[in-house]
């Protein structure tokens, strides 16, 4: 009975270690020469799975998904949108953005992942600023 109790207890701590052991990646956004850029973690390589740009309030929202071919992600630091980098495929060709819509990009990487939700405004849509507006949750 000990034994059992104990083995439980083990595997209840090991459920929390690795449940625990997720990050949470920063992704900044900027507008270079009229694209948008992800920037993840201040340019540091980040090992991803999956990256998502999803269109909030829309009935088939992806406008945009990359996957990796490796197993173990593709480290990338910075990603222009509509690119598709060496060791990566396209799921979903990239759509149009549009002005004042809300969106959200959704990375997932081998240790956690990120999301941030921002709008294309007018300014930067004009080329008078290279900001794309974000939008904190």
């Amino acid at each position: 009975m000990q034994v059992v109790r104990l083995f439980k207890v083990g595997l209840a701590a090991m459920a929390l270690l690795v449940g625990g052991c997720t990050y949470s990646h920063e992704i900044h956004l900027s507008l270079e020469s009229g694209k948008l850029v992800f920037v993840f973690d201040d340019g540091k390589p980040v090992a991803f799975t999956r990256l998502a740009i999803v269109e909030l309030s829309s009935e088939t929202p992806t406008v945009w998904q990359l996957e990796s071919l490796e197993y173990n992600g593709r480290d990338i630091g910075k990603l222009v949108y509509g690119t598709v980098p060496t060791g990566t495929k396209q799921i979903s060709s990239a759509k149009l953005l549009r002005v004042g819509q809300l969106y959200r990009a959704e990375l997932s990487t081998i240790d956690g992942g990120g999301s941030q939700e921002f709008v294309i405004s007018p300014d930067a849509a004009n080329g008078q600023s290279d900001e794309a507006k974000i939008v904190r949750k």
